[in-house]
């Protein structure tokens, strides 16, 4: 009896080490490493990320190299997924905001950066010169229209030249330029006069090409629907004044999380189907990294789940939303199983449905997707979004609540992960059991 109560317990015990070792690796996300990243990320010496700049391709062999050492493989053969974008490229040209005589003599300069600035949203034309017949004035607004481009000057929401916008290539007007509220009324008196306005910005449009950085950690059963873990590491880069968009909560905070999330699954072993983590490229152009992504691969990921992570560490205390697609509702499948992991671990949040993040063209493809965002739109898109900023408590909120979504949809097979918590507890009681038996037989 003694004998087999103690070979009971040594198995028991080298059960309890097996389960405490897995138990060791679930809790094993690193917030430290996470901030570490952002710091890089964001950091001054990558100029806000831009796509299509040296600094954006810096970002990208960052990630990669994260991937390699978190023992993911190349995801159909390549760490990179290249695309072709048009993209913002400072040039040389002086900035110009003047007024002309109708000799074309110059009456009056404006100046750059303190009475007028361009927003980054296109640059389809980066010069033009116009007087009072070709424009349209509203009270905050002078559209200007000519033969070849069409443009507007407006007064930005408190005079702050500080925002910048993503750069859309395909929007409607072909320049948009901000100027303070005293140099709009001079303009217009300006106008007025029969004067002409002569404008010129130092940006023009480029085609390049830019890289989505994609690896996978390899299932038991590669034909199964994959999970895909995605954020963007791209931003809005800088201005021709110095000015950095270091971007770090949008989006250094959802890469360094993702790149984290890869470390993380690579130390829980094999799951039962394949994960694929995809840093987007582009995103801020417009969300053209993922929907390059979903047009290459959509046969593969049809069936998929994707998680997105977009602002997911604001040092202030605003719930993480949970974001679908515009036709989403708290019906929503994805939604309602994340929904129910947020209130298992108290953990506030909210809903938004919103075609503002990668999760929007796979949404548009009848692709699960759902992104992960904290709603702080105080600093982002200016230079006040910093690594200073961000706040650890948002970041292990969403690793809280995701981790076990993400164990309960990829570990199934592997037992010791997917009932590691009941298995730690149940190896504790019988362990303790079998001892004090052990105990009264001696």
């Amino acid at each position: 009896m003694r004998i087999t109560i103690k070979y009971l317990l040594v198995c028991f015990l080298l059960s309890l080490n097996l389960f405490f070792s897995y138990y060791i690796k679930l809790i094993s996300f690193d917030t430290q490493r996470i901030i570490n990243d952002i710091n890089f990320l964001s950091s001054d010496n990558l100029k806000g990320r831009l796509a299509g700049s040296f600094e954006n391709n810096i970002a990208g062999e960052f990630i990669k190299e994260s991937f390699i050492n978190s023992n993911l493989i190349p995801y159909k053969d390549s760490f990179h997924q290249s695309f072709q974008v048009d993209y913002p490229k400072l040039n040389s040209t002086t900035p110009t905001l003047e007024v002309l005589s109708k000799d074309n003599n110059i009456i009056k300069t404006y100046k750059y950066g303190l009475q007028y600035k361009e927003d980054f949203i296109n640059f389809r034309t980066n010069r033009i010169k116009f007087s009072i017949k070709d424009t349209n004035i509203t009270e905050s607004s002078i559209l200007v229209k000519t033969d070849n481009s069409k443009i507007v000057l407006f007064v930005p929401k408190n005079e702050d030249f500080n925002f910048r916008s993503s750069f859309i290539a395909n929007s409607a007007l072909d320049m948009y330029i901000m100027i303070a509220a005293s140099t709009y009324k001079d303009i217009l008196l300006e106008l007025n006069k029969d004067n002409k306005i002569n404008l010129s910005i130092p940006y023009e449009i480029q085609k390049t090409e830019v890289d989505n950085i994609t690896a996978l950690h390899k299932g038991i059963y590669s034909h199964k629907p994959s999970i895909i873990i995605t954020a963007h590491f791209d931003h809005i880069g800088s201005d021709s004044l110095g000015n950095i968009y270091n971007g770090a909560l949008d989006n250094a905070s959802g890469t360094a999380f993702l790149m984290e999330l890869s470390r993380y699954v690579s130390k829980l072993g094999s799951s039962d189907k394949d994960i694929i983590f995809v840093a987007f490229n582009a995103e801020e152009f417009g969300c053209l990294g993922s929907k390059a992504f979903v047009d290459r691969n959509y046969n593969d990921i049809k069936n998929s789940k994707i998680y997105n992570f977009d602002m997911i560490g604001s040092d202030k205390s605003i719930p993480l939303s949970l974001m679908g697609g515009k036709n989403d509702s708290e019906a929503t499948n994805l939604i309602k199983n994340l929904s129910q992991s947020f209130r298992d671990r108290n953990i506030s949040y909210n809903h938004s449905y919103e075609d503002s993040s990668d999760h929007e063209y796979f949404r548009k493809m009848g692709i699960e997707a759902v992104t992960f965002c904290q709603e702080d739109l105080e600093r982002i898109h200016s230079t006040r979004d910093k690594s200073d900023f961000i706040g650890i408590s948002s970041i292990k909120d969403t690793f809280s609540a995701f981790s076990k979504v993400l164990i309960k949809e990829s570990y199934k097979e592997n037992l010791y992960i997917y009932y590691n918590y009941p298995g730690l507890i149940i190896s504790l009681l019988f362990s303790f059991l079998l001892t004090i038996f052990y105990l009264k037989a001696d």
